[in-house]
């Protein structure tokens, strides 16, 4: 039913052919949520700034090394294919050439300043860096991020011989962009981090201290839901699956609104300086929650964005279901080996089921310490393998997850990468051509952005990206123009 969602916005399929297969290529069958139409759709492209001129000489030979010597990590250098039975595949080359390389590199050179290029708007200007702003980066500047050869959608993969992993670097005399393009049927949000971290490695002169890449052939998905374990307890939101003439009303009525506003949502970022992080804690801490635990900065940030994106809804009691993904490599599961690269999507979804009311009109702190409540009794790990087995089986049966919310929920995708610690993970100052002015953290990043470039995305999409080495967070929304114009309002208030 949802896949038919995606079909009506997917657009006309090309009628094209697929290379023909090479014999001694190894085929690789991807599991169930790679192969899934959630996954197929998403092609996502990840960026990385730095105030450094980095050597684009050093940064693709030692990605080339990694996927060409690394254990396993050939797996980046497969080309992907639909079989005959319509299962999506990667076909690894033997060996890598300039015929087949290992990955689709390119790069453009620019001899000016990033402060003189439209680039340079991938950060706030310098007067706005004291105050919440929203940046129109994924609108305005991913395409150039991205380049010119890079893939828009599965079907570019599927069509060529072009690897899994596409990488544009852009130089300028006192700044390098680094941007990687990727089917989401490749890897998830974790584990694209352990593809930068094991760079760096190489970068360093490192390649002993690789992490070893999981083998081809496993699936710590299917172990994990095959497990007796995934059975001691039922789902806590089980009960409020959308199944039946409910989940139909739900479906149509996203598609008439999808239709009636297809020209209304925007893709846009947010900069959240330190020091409103520092008066979001105040704030908390004015009203604290009745069971006084600690709120992270994490979980802070991630609350007053969803109010934020909630705005609309304001003194209406809608009910709202609150979906976001939890990584399944923090979880002792069967399956899952410590020191161990897992290059997948191994995730399982949890749900808040709240109201408008009870969302929007409580202090920052309390309404936090409610979505927080909420997702702990969700991460325990019989409630994680129970979510998995759900996750599993329902992208096995329709292409997508389940929803756990009800019929007249205005849903909320949130995602938060935090925990990832990107601008701590990514060090490339072993390729620093020219340094500026940042002393130890030279090679380090100064921004990155994750951003979806095709399927569909949700009416109301939250992904907080992390915070850098100053403290100042970002984050990624999708809303309407209407809540846009709400969450501009109010962050010009402070």
């Amino acid at each position: 039913m949802v896949s038919l969602v995606s079909w009506l916005f997917s657009g006309k399929r090309q009628q094209c052919r697929q290379p023909e297969r090479v014999v001694t290529d190894t085929v690789v069958k991807l599991a169930t949520l790679e192969d899934s139409l959630m996954m197929r759709s998403m092609c996502m492209n990840w960026t990385f700034r730095f105030e450094e001129t980095l050597d684009v000489s050093i940064l693709q030979r030692s990605l080339e090394d990694l996927i060409s010597k690394g254990r396993n990590w050939r797996k980046l250098g497969g080309r992907f294919r639909v079989n005959a039975e319509g299962k999506l595949e990667l076909h690894i080359p033997e060996e890598f050439c300039l015929k087949r390389p290992a990955v689709q590199f390119t790069d453009e050179v620019h001899a000016m300043s990033v402060h003189d290029h439209a680039l340079d708007g991938t950060l706030p200007r310098s007067e706005d860096t004291c105050r919440p702003c929203v940046l129109d980066t994924p609108e305005e500047l991913d395409i150039l991020l991205a380049g010119s050869e890079a893939p828009k959608c599965l079907d570019d993969w599927l069509y060529s011989d072009r690897p899994a992993l596409a990488v544009h670097v852009i130089t300028f005399t006192d700044a390098t962009f680094i941007t990687l393009s990727y089917s989401h049927s490749l890897v998830d949000g974790v584990g694209k981090r352990e593809i930068m971290t094991n760079w760096c490695k190489v970068v360093a002169g490192r390649m002993d201290d690789v992490t070893p890449l999981a083998d081809w052939d496993q699936d710590p998905m299917r172990t994990i839901c095959r497990s007796p374990s995934a059975h001691e307890e039922h789902y806590v939101h089980a009960n409020n699956r959308l199944t039946g003439w409910r989940k139909w009303y739900w479906v149509l009525r996203f598609i008439a609104d999808r239709f009636s506003n297809r020209n209304n949502y925007r893709q846009r970022n947010v900069f959240i300086p330190a020091s409103t992080m520092t008066r979001l804690r105040q704030e908390a801490d004015d009203h604290p929650a009745t069971d006084k635990a600690y709120l992270s900065d994490n979980q802070l940030l991630t609350a007053w964005l969803t109010r934020l994106a909630c705005s609309p809804l304001r003194g209406s009691h809608r009910p709202i279901g609150i979906t976001s993904a939890v990584d399944l490599r923090g979880f002792p599961l069967p399956g899952l080996s410590p020191g161990t690269v897992y290059l997948q999507n191994l995730l399982a979804y949890t749900w808040i089921n709240t109201t408008a009311e009870s969302l929007l009109s409580p202090p920052l702190g309390i309404a936090a310490a409610l979505m927080r409540t909420s997702l702990k009794k969700q991460i325990t790990l019989p409630q994680v393998q129970a979510a998995a087995l759900l996750t599993h089986d329902a992208v096995g049966r329709t292409g997508t997850p389940d929803f756990f919310t009800g019929k007249d929920s205005f849903m909320v995708s949130v995602s938060s990468l935090a925990k990832a610690k990107y601008w701590e993970a990514v060090d490339f100052s072993p390729a620093v051509l020219k340094n500026g002015n940042r002393g130890e953290h030279a090679g380090k990043p100064s921004w990155q952005s994750s951003t979806p470039r095709s399927g569909m995305k949700p009416s109301c999409l939250v992904v907080v990206q992390g915070s850098d080495l100053k403290g100042n967070w970002f984050a990624q929304m999708v809303l309407s123009q209407r809540a846009w114009n709400l969450v501009e309002n109010e962050l010009s208030k402070w």
